[in-house]
Parts: C-alpha cells; sequence; structure tokens
C-alpha cells in the first residue's frame, strides 16, 4: 500500500481530505516523483491510496479513511469487495466503488444503508 503516510501526516495536522481514491491495482506500477500517490498531494492532485497486487486486503490498516469519501477502482471485482469489506471496519462516510469490468456498475455504501448497487448500462 502506497499514498497512506501523507493521508496520516494530513490527520495529525487535525486536517481531513473531503475524500480519498483509492486504486485497487492489478499490476505493480512503475513510480516517478509527479505519480507517486506519497507525492499526490504536494504535485498538486488529490489524495490517493494504492493497494498493490502484492498487498493482503484482510490486513490492510486504511485508519486514514475514518470520517471520509473513499472512491474506489480496480479491476479485479473479487478484490475490490474484500477491499471495501475491509475498508467498512474503520467507518468512512460513505464507500463510491465502480466495478470496471463487465458487467459495469456502481457500488454505494454507507454506514446507513449499506452496500447498495446500480446497474450502469454498457458503453
Amino acid at each position: 500500500m502506497i499514498g497512506h503516510n501523507a493521508i496520516l501526516a494530513l490527520r495529525q495536522q487535525r486536517r481531513m481530505p473531503a475524500a480519498v481514491h483509492v486504486c485497487v491495482l492489478d499490476h505493480m506500477p512503475t513510480y516517478r516523483p509527479w505519480n507517486n500517490p506519497e507525492n499526490a498531494l504536494e504535485n498538486g492532485g488529490y489524495p490517493q491510496i494504492d493497494i498493490l497486487p502484492t498487498d493482503e486486503p484482510e490486513t490492510l490498516d486504511l485508519r486514514m479513511l475514518r470520517g471520509v469519501t473513499v472512491h474506489l477502482s480496480g479491476y479485479d471485482h473479487h478484490r475490490v469487495m474484500t477491499v471495501l469489506d475491509r475498508m467498512t471496519e474503520f467507518e468512512p462516510a460513505r464507500i463510491l466503488a465502480c466495478r470496471l469490468t463487465t458487467p459495469r456498475n456502481i457500488i454505494d455504501w454507507t454506514p446507513e444503508h449499506g452496500l447498495v448497487e446500480h446497474e450502469t448500462e454498457a458503453a
């Protein structure tokens, strides 16, 4: 997992991002200074965490997501759902997940309503 340290540093300053983008990757990326999630905020981007293929979703420490809206995406639906399940243990305000493979859909999780899936039309 990479990108979480920048968000933890924000939280330690008693600042909280409105939203965090979490990408569940299916390949190991090549990071440069301009695309590294740890540098995203310094580079004028949005808070981002990459979940790497070598990460075990069940053991991720996602405490920095407490109270924020999470935008979750990835190609492996089972892995994305496993990450989503783990995220809910850390009490985010909301999780919006998109399924990038067929059938495409949007998943909306809130503490009040739980998991709601919205079907989308194929492109």
